[in-house]
């Protein structure tokens, strides 16, 4: 989470509406989102090579990542959305917290 926290409590507030921006034309276009989807697949990869190198078993290092991944871009997500004046930081640990608590529920399956 700190690699995730730092990006987050980062300047990307000043850019909130470019992202916004550029979230919207995404989501007009299928090629676009294919290619987002790409880059999310892709970022997943890098995370767990450099996880590997810590040492963190290849088969978690690829679990993690994509919870990473999949944490980020949900909280990245509800973030833009949010008319409220929050830190992407808060939205990231609460996105966290709540994917915590769903995973800890009892298997329905």
């Amino acid at each position: 989470m700190h690699g995730l926290a730092a990006i987050a409590a980062g300047p990307l507030a000043q850019w909130k509406s470019d992202i916004q921006a550029r979230r919207a034309t995404i989501s007009r276009d299928s090629a676009l989102r294919e290619r987002e989807l790409l880059k999310n697949a892709v970022l997943a990869d890098v995370i767990a090579r450099a996880l590997v190198g810590y040492p963190v078993e290849p088969k978690d290092a690829q679990l993690l990542a994509a919870y990473a991944v999949l944490i980020f871009d949900s909280a990245l997500g509800e973030w833009l959305d949010s008319e409220h004046d929050i830190m992407l930081v808060r939205v990231l640990k609460r996105t966290q917290e709540r994917l915590r608590s769903l995973t800890a529920l009892p298997s329905q399956l």
